[in-house]
Order: C-alpha cells, then structure tokens, then sequence
C-alpha cells in the first residue's frame, strides 16, 4: 500500500473537540485501509509528550510546525490562517507520496514545499471559507474583530477558487455546500465529492438517557457557539427551570483563555454548570438527556450535532445548527428555530424517552450508512491512486 502525508492545520489528539475527532478518525480510517502515513501538524503552542507518543504509534513521520502570530501575517494579502502557517514550505519532506491530504485551506502552503513530492492533492473542505468569516464578522462584537473579519472574509474570496483548483479531490464535509460549489464550478463533479465527517460509526453508543440533564459541547471561543448559548441562555434556559430536575451543562475548548463573556451570561444560575477543556466526553454524554445546538450563525457542518448523536444522545438543533449534515429533522432530531419551539422540543425529549430513543436510533442507521469514512475515503481514493484501496464495505 502506498503512503500519504497529512497536512493539519491543528493537532489532532486528543480528540475531545468536533474538529479533532473528525481529524483523528480520518486518520485511523487511513490507517485501516493500509495506507503509511506521514503527519504534518501546524500548532499555536507546545505539544504534550504524552499527547505526541499517542499520535506517533499510529503514524509514521511526525512533523510540529509552529504557526506565526506577527503583524505581517495579517497585512499579507494571503488569508492570515494561511499566512501563519507559511512553516510548511520547508519542512525537510524526503518521501514520496501517493497523495497529500490537506485538512483545510489554511495548509495551502505545503504545496509551495520545493520537496514534496505527491501524485494526488486532496483538499478537505470543512467551510465555505468567504462565508465561514461573513458569519464570525456578524457574530463579533469589538469592531477589531469585525474589520479582521471582513478582510479575512475578502482574501479567501480571492484565495478560495484558486485553492480548489490546484487540486484533484475536493472532500467536502457538507453536501450542501458542495451542491453550491458545483453550481459554480460545473466542471468539478467529478472531483468534488462528499465525504461527511465520520464521528467514530464503528463505535456509537446506545441511547441511555436519563434525569433531566441538557448538554452543550463546542468550542468556547467561538463566537457563533457564545452567541448561541447567549441566546439559550437568556430566552430558553429560564423557563426550561421550571422543569424538576432540569440543568444545562456547558463543556468545550478553551484554548486556556479567559471566558468573561460567557461567564456572565452563564452567571446567575445554580443548574448551569461549566466544565472547560474536558479530557474526555463519554462521561458528559452518558449523564446527558438531551444534546442541544441553538447556534444561530455559521457554516460548514455542526459536527457538535453528529457527534452527539453517535454518542447516542438525542438532539435538539435551530436549522443553521444542522445545515449540512443531511439529517432529516423529525426523524433523526427536533429543530427549533424560536425560543418557544426550543422550550417545547426539549421538554418533549425529556418528557417521552421512547421517542428520544427512537430518533436515536433513526439517526445512527444514517450515520452508519452516511458517514463511514473508511468506505467513502476508499471509495473515493480508489477513483484515482494508482495503488490498489481496500475499501470497506
């Protein structure tokens, strides 16, 4: 079997965040399907020990490239994420690839590296990028923030089509967005593929939900998930207390920052409880009842939803916070666009668990035919690598 070179644009493991899972099973999957790997990780800060000997005994070649934060990253006419990570150029690359797998746009630098050497590119979509940060510069709320936005938004505009036309797979994490790119790009449906991402389907977990505890996991710094728990917070949360033995859980990254804004909106509540950077999240899914996403803004697929429901947790989510993902609301969750459909779909989940169960369970079938990664990468790396792929399935 041939080799392939991940390019991250972040470290994987250990996988306790939506991006990171979806990363660290693609890896695995990779792995499964026979292929050597060779990883390139594009980090903010120092690496664990015990963090890089986990990712080590499933790849072979491990590379830490530090991302730079200097003013000229962001006055370069290239994107910022690109820019910072403009390491990739010249890591000492000595073998060759069968393909090299971007995780994102922001590793484009990579293929200005005079020593890779790779027969296939393959780009991960995760999000429209222009739109990704036309959402965040609505969800801002310093007007630095908003300007970056803006500006970042406007570079990928430029960046974006020259980016997926320089490769031969695009792996699009949301179908919707595909069918918007193939709209535009007619020319790419043979390329252009989707290739949700897989949560762990090999391992999902039965409904085993109990008591009145509601959960939300993501990332803390993300503006569109604080605007949404903002809004939950202040428009469903209070009258959801009234329910006995009701509560909200909040868990996700931090990336070690200072949380003052989520903090006073949490503040005041006895039933709401923060849990930041968790190490792991089977515990907090098997103590929850119902899963909530009440974002509001954003792009791309809400892994938070996916996973949850391959945790076996059943699913509250507005309509922004399923985009994407091909789930059918009513069948696989209930979506709720208003407070008053978000207090009443979560009591109807608390109130009936045969329901709860069945929407479950609905879901996971889905999934287990929707988003096996390791049957829908070989699949699709078998359409063009030159070496035999031992697709699952």
């Amino acid at each position: 079997m041939g080799r392939i070179l991940i390019v991250a644009n972040d470290f994987p493991y250990p996988p306790h965040h939506g991006s990171a899972v979806d990363m660290w099973n693609r890896i695995l999957s990779l792995k499964q399907l026979g292929f050597r790997l060779d990883l390139i990780a594009t980090v903010r800060a120092e690496i664990k020990r015990e963090r890089l000997d986990a990712v080590e005994a499933v790849v072979d070649g491990l590379w830490i490239v530090g991302r730079s934060r200097g003013i000229t990253s962001a006055l370069s006419l290239a994107p910022f994420q690109v820019r910072s990570r403009m390491g990739l150029r010249t890591v000492p690359l000595t073998e060759t690839y069968e393909a090299v797998l971007l995780e994102s746009e922001y590793v484009a630098p990579i293929l200005e590296n005079r020593r890779l050497k790779a027969k296939v590119r393959v780009l991960r979509l995760a999000n429209d990028e222009p739109r990704y940060y036309r959402e965040l510069r609505s969800s801002a709320h310093s007007w630095i923030e908003r300007c970056f936005y803006l500006f970042e938004g406007l570079k990928f505009d430029r960046f974006s089509p020259r980016m997926k036309s320089r490769c031969d797979l695009l792996w699009f994490i949301s179908d919707l967005e595909r069918t918007k790119h193939l709209e535009a790009s007619p020319g790419d449906s043979l390329k252009a593929v989707f290739l949700p991402p897989d949560p762990g389907v090999r391992s999902m977990r039965a409904y085993s939900g109990g008591g009145g505890r509601v959960l939300f996991i993501g990332s803390l710094t993300f503006p569109p998930n604080l605007g949404g728990l903002e809004w939950y917070v202040e428009h469903v949360h209070p009258t959801l207390s009234r329910v006995q033995g009701y509560s909200l859980t909040v868990a996700g990254r931090t990336d070690k920052a200072t949380l003052p804004r989520l903090q006073a909106a949490l503040g005041g509540y006895s039933n709401i409880h923060l849990c930041p950077d968790p190490e792991e999240l089977n515990d907090l899914y098997s103590q929850a009842a119902v899963f909530i996403n009440p974002v509001l803004r954003g792009a791309g697929v809400k892994l938070k939803t996916v996973d949850a429901l391959r945790a076996g947790v059943p699913v509250v989510s507005t309509s922004v916070g399923m985009e994407g993902t091909g789930l059918v609301p009513g069948q696989h969750l209930l979506v709720a666009d208003s407070a008053e459909q978000f207090v009443r779909r979560v009591e109807e989940l608390l109130a009936d668990r045969a329901l709860a169960e069945e929407l479950v369970r609905s879901a996971q079938v889905f999934l287990a035919e929707t988003y096996d990664n390791e049957r829908n990468m070989g699949r699709s790396l078998s359409s063009i690598l030159t070496v035999p792929v031992c697709a699952a399935g």
